[in-house]
């Protein structure tokens, strides 16, 4: 007798031992990406605030 290899439920065994990691890659990206968009638009708005500061510093301020 011929035995039959039966391999359908491997390939969901090993997609289920590789998501998690995968998924973690994912969202370790995801999260890198959104920490340096903050970092840029904080950077950004020192430095505006920074200009305004210098440019302005001229000016009679009593009024504020």
């Amino acid at each position: 007798m011929k035995r039959i290899k039966r391999e359908k439920g491997q390939s969901a065994v090993e997609f289920a031992l590789i998501l998690p990691i995968l998924l973690l890659i994912v969202c370790g990206i995801i999260d890198f990406g959104w920490l340096f968009y903050n970092q840029l638009g904080l950077n950004n708005t020192c430095r505006e605030g920074a200009r305004f500061a210098v440019v302005n510093a001229s000016e009679d301020n009593s009024n504020t």
